[in-house]
């Protein structure tokens, strides 16, 4: 069986890494469920709106919420939505500026406002569009670590 995997690189960078991953006898597939990802590399993802279909810049985020496969991305600008799960998102936002903060919300770090301890291991934050949301037990180590306390 070939090992096969998903490009995700800056558009300039594409062939050289297709040539350099197949000397390796890796074949490059779209459909793979291994993906290879440039570090630093802008990324956006598709979403929806209404009717309409907007490819945003991840950057632009502040939170995501999970309702089981129905996602709910928050920016300043409003919501949109994705037909995704959380796990797959988080996957794919591998940035040290998105964090987990509990079961169903992943917050961009840069776009916390402010950050409050409260009893039991956990946080209160709000956020720069006016938004409350909490950190649980379950990622309150992980969350302490990801801002640095």
């Amino acid at each position: 069986m070939m090992l096969k995997v998903k490009l995700k690189v800056n558009p300039e960078n594409y062939e050289y890494f297709k040539n350099e991953i197949e000397k390796l006898g890796i074949s490059i597939d779209d459909g793979a469920e291994l993906t290879l990802l440039e570090e630093n590399l802008s990324q956006s993802i598709s979403v929806r709106k209404e009717d309409d279909i907007y490819i945003i810049p991840v950057e632009s985020i502040i939170y995501i919420e999970s309702f089981g496969h129905n996602i709910v991305i928050h920016r300043e600008d409003g919501q949109y939505n994705k037909r995704d799960t959380l796990a797959n998102l988080q996957n794919i936002l591998r940035n040290e500026n998105f964090i987990r903060i509990n079961n169903s919300t992943i917050v961009n770090k840069e776009k916390i406002k402010h950050i409050r301890p409260i009893i039991g291991m956990k946080f209160d934050l709000l956020l720069v569009n006016g938004s409350k949301t909490l950190v649980t037990r379950s990622y309150y180590y992980q969350f302490k670590e990801a801002i640095g306390f």
